[in-house]
């Protein structure tokens, strides 16, 4: 039900970028190349966005920021990284007031192993959808909030 409304929330909010799933984990993808982007040759190159503590779901900044870097020529990927917490007791955030949010509860959800996988598994699905054109050897980590500490954790476990 809630992928029928995060659908409908990219319609309502003109976002450009499309969802793909790892099999467990929901990634927003804002691709270059249907805004006029020639593909370089070994790809276009990558920057993953760390979410903040609220997750991607709440509101649609993280996803327009996204949009934004495609539109500057990367492949832009937002990665749900409180994936593996959502249920009726821990919602999503999509269409919900902040307060009614367990905030608690998706930080406590966080562990170091998990984000290197879930980053990893991210770049994975980059390679293996190969219309994406990804340049996986050139990535960038970039984080706001909780993300800063994030992209830390990616730049340091780099493989």
């Amino acid at each position: 039900v809630w992928h029928t409304k995060l659908a409908q929330s990219n319609r309502d909010a003109e976002l450009r970028g499309t969802w793909l799933s790892t099999g467990d984990m929901s990634v927003y993808v804002s691709h270059p190349g249907p805004l006029g982007h020639a593909r370089p040759p070994a790809g276009y190159p990558v920057v993953l966005v760390a979410h903040h503590a609220v997750g991607v779901y709440h509101a649609t900044f993280l996803r327009e920021y996204c949009d934004a870097l495609a539109a500057e020529g990367y492949l832009a990927v937002l990665p749900d990284l409180f994936h593996r917490v959502w249920s009726d007791q821990v919602p999503t955030g999509l269409g919900i007031a902040i307060e009614k949010m367990d905030i608690k509860a998706m930080l406590g959800s966080q562990r170091d192993a998990d984000i290197v996988a879930d980053l990893e598994a991210t770049l994975g699905l980059l390679a293996a959808n190969r219309s994406l054109y990804a340049d996986t050897q050139r990535v960038g980590v970039l984080g706001f909030c909780m993300g800063g500490r994030i992209a830390w954790l990616g730049a340091v476990n780099a493989g």
